[in-house]
C-alpha cells in the first residue's frame, strides 16, 4: 500500500513540474546586434549591415531583400530575388535576422546559360581549357539583372563568342588576381549596373598587370587553337590534299639580301619517300604547319626520314607526335634520341648542301 502511495506522489510531482514549465515564456530570439561596415554585395564603405543571415553573414537589407530602400521610390530586386543561398559563403537561406524567409521557387537564368566554347575559326582562336571553369562559375554566379546585362553587351558582337570575350577579361573571371567583390565591381561598371567606386579602380600597376594577363591569356588561346588546327580536328575530309599531287622543289629562288637554301641530292629520294608514305590527312597538316615549304623543313629533319638511322615506325611516330596529329598511334613506344647523334645528322646535312 506504501509503494502504490510514493508512486502516485511521484507521478503527480512529475505533472506539476511540467506544468510549471509549458507555463513559463518561450525566450525571447537574441536581439541582432547591428554594425557598420562596408556591404560585400554593394561594397558601399560605412553602411548599417542590417540584415543578419541565418549563416551569420551581414548585409545591408536592399541588397538582400526585395523592397524600397529609404529615400528611394524605385523597387529594388535583392540577392534572395533569384538565389536561395548566401552570397559570401552559400550557405542555404532560411532566416533573415531570426524570422524565416521565403526563397525563390526558380534559380537565375544564368544557371542554365549554354556555353559555347566552340573554336572561332576566322580568327584563330579557341577558349583554352584552363579557363572554361573559370567562365562558368562567373556566368553561373550572376544575378538576372548582371546576366541579362551581360547578353545585352555582346549578343550582337560580331567579331567574338560571348565566351572568347569572358576569357581575355581576367579583371572579372581571373579568380587568383582580384578579390570577387572587386572583380563584379568592374563588371557591373561596365555594363552600366553600377557607378564604379574610385577606391576600387584599378592602379597603374594593376592595369599594366592586367595588359599582361590579358595578353597571356590570348597567347594561350591563340596557341590551343594552333594545338588542335595542326592535330586535324577542323580538317574536313573533303579539304584534303593527296600527296601524290605533290610537286617537289628542292631549290627556293634567291631573295634578294639572302642566301639561297639548296638541298644535296643525296637527300631527294628520302625526302620523296617520306612524302609517299604519308596518308592525305598527314600530308595536309604537314602542308599547313610549314605553309607549303615542305622539302627544306623535312631536310632538317633526321629523325623523320633518315632511314638508316631508326626505324620507319618509331620515325612516322615522332612526326605524328612532333605535329600533335591525333590519329597517332600511342602503343609505339618512341626512345629518348640521341640530341648529340640528332644535332650531328642535322650538321652533316647542312655541311652537305645548305644555304649557298
Amino acid at each position: 500500500m506504501k509503494r502504490i502511495v510514493w508512486l502516485a506522489s511521484l507521478l503527480l510531482l512529475t505533472a506539476n513540474v511540467g506544468l510549471q514549465a509549458a507555463e513559463q515564456p518561450a525566450e525571447e530570439p537574441q536581439a541582432i546586434k547591428q554594425v557598420t561596415g562596408k556591404c560585400p554585395i554593394c561594397i558601399e564603405e560605412d553602411i548599417v549591415l542590417d540584415a543578419q543571415l541565418n549563416c551569420g553573414h551581414q548585409f545591408c537589407m536592399p541588397c538582400i531583400k526585395d523592397g524600397y530602400p529609404d529615400g528611394q521610390e524605385e523597387y529594388i530586386d535583392g540577392w534572395l530575388h533569384e538565389h536561395d543561398t548566401c552570397p559570401a559563403c552559400r550557405a542555404d537561406v532560411t532566416t533573415i535576422n531570426q524570422q524565416p524567409v521565403r526563397v525563390p521557387f526558380k534559380p537565375s537564368p544564368a544557371l542554365s546559360h549554354n556555353f559555347n566554347f566552340a573554336p572561332d575559326i576566322n580568327r584563330r582562336i579557341i577558349v583554352a581549357p584552363m579557363y572554361r571553369q573559370q567562365i562558368q562559375d562567373f556566368v553561373h554566379q550572376l544575378n538576372v539583372q548582371e546576366y541579362q546585362a551581360l547578353l545585352d553587351e555582346y549578343s550582337d558582337d560580331e567579331d567574338s563568342s560571348l565566351e572568347i570575350i569572358l576569357s581575355l577579361t581576367p579583371e572579372w573571371v581571373d579568380d587568383t588576381w582580384l578579390p570577387l567583390e572587386r572583380r563584379m565591381a568592374f563588371f557591373r561598371n561596365y555594363v552600366g549596373l553600377q557607378e564604379i567606386d574610385e577606391r576600387l579602380d584599378l592602379t597603374e600597376a594593376e592595369d599594366y598587370d592586367r595588359q599582361d594577363k590579358t595578353n597571356h591569356r590570348a597567347m594561350n588561346n591563340a596557341a590551343e587553337f594552333d594545338r588542335l588546327y595542326f592535330a586535324d580536328q577542323f580538317i574536313e575530309d573533303e579539304d584534303l590534299f593527296d600527296p601524290a599531287d605533290h610537286v617537289f622543289d628542292f631549290t627556293r629562288p634567291v631573295i634578294e639580301g639572302m642566301d639561297q637554301f639548296v638541298i644535296p641530292d643525296a637527300y631527294y629520294q628520302e625526302i620523296r619517300d617520306f612524302i609517299d608514305s604519308l596518308t592525305p590527312r598527314d600530308y595536309t597538316v604537314l602542308w599547313s604547319y610549314y605553309e607549303g615549304k615542305i622539302e627544306e623543313n623535312i631536310f632538317t629533319h633526321p629523325e623523320w626520314i633518315d632511314q638508316t638511322w631508326l626505324t620507319p615506325e618509331i620515325r612516322m611516330e615522332i612526326f605524328r607526335r612532333d605535329l600533335n596529329i591525333s590519329t597517332q598511334d600511342l602503343a609505339i613506344e618512341v626512345p629518348d634520341l640521341d640530341e648529340d647523334a640528332r644535332e650531328a645528322r642535322k650538321m652533316a646535312r647542312y655541311q652537305a648542301g645548305g644555304v649557298r
